[in-house]
């Protein structure tokens, strides 16, 4: 129904306000381009609602762009640990997200000349598009229940806000994907459950960043070291003092000895 595609739109226009006036949408470009072409095209494609054709392949267009825009936030997320990953690895810079895009639209073309579901351009086109979207989508649920853990036990640092980007965007894939899963094992028996459940969670990752992005994000503070660590470290250092000065201290002894 339009009035409810329009939900997360309409969460989303408040969403890119807050983040011009806290200044995020200079730390966070990416995210904030994908909350306002939401906005965008949400209203470029309601008026398209009664001409099938048009508002069709509108959706299929915007599916694709939807998902490039989504997976650059993601990488937008990491940037600190690419770019540490670049330091070590130049070549990556040029190489990680150009082989990620072609084997995701190879994937795509893979399934809109193999699997059209017309001779169509449409027919061609919709299939290629979806199986882009789709290997998106796994890549985002994927990268989001791998780094949930390793945050929860300390081997991956994230401050809140960027996690809740990357939480947004995993869960609302997954529950996409669980919905394509059950349509295409039970067929249109569960259509509810294909048209609404990828809706519902969109509308639920919407809020999750509108909480997060509501008030500014506390800076990040450093852990307060051990006490017991430092002392012993001081202790490491006074006894080096303590040797190197007795070193010194032997010297000219030995010396005039020779």
């Amino acid at each position: 129904m339009p009035l409810l595609d329009a939900i997360p739109a309409a969460l989303q226009l408040p969403l890119a306000i807050l983040m011009v006036l806290h200044k995020d949408h200079g730390r966070y470009p990416f995210f904030f381009t994908y909350t306002v072409y939401s906005v965008i095209t949400t209203a470029v494609q309601l008026p398209l609602v009664g001409h099938p054709v048009p508002y069709f392949l509108a959706h299929c267009i915007g599916e694709v762009l939807y998902a490039l825009l989504a997976l650059l936030a993601i990488a937008e997320v990491f940037k600190a640990r690419l770019e540490l990953l670049y330091e070590g690895h130049r070549g990556l810079r040029y190489l990680l997200l150009p082989a990620i895009l072609l084997v995701m639209s190879g994937i795509g073309l893979w399934q809109g000349v193999y699997h059209p579901f017309a001779t169509s351009f449409l027919g061609h086109f919709t299939p290629a598009a979806w199986g882009f979207v789709i290997g998106i989508r796994c890549l985002e649920s994927g990268v989001y229940f791998v780094a949930a853990p390793l945050r929860k036990f300390g081997r991956l640092t994230l401050a809140d806000r960027p996690f809740k980007i990357l939480e947004g965007f995993g869960l609302a894939a997954f529950f996409s994907l669980l919905a394509y899963l059950v349509r295409y094992r039970f067929g249109a028996g569960l259509e509810a459950m294909f048209r609404y459940l990828p809706l519902g969670a969109y509308i639920a990752s919407t809020c999750l960043w509108l909480r997060a992005f509501l008030k500014p994000e506390p800076p990040m503070t450093t852990p307060k070291p051990e006490l017991a660590k430092v002392q012993a470290l001081l202790d490491f250092q006074k006894k080096q003092t303590k040797e190197l000065k007795k070193g010194l201290d032997l010297g000219p002894q030995r010396i005039a000895a020779r």
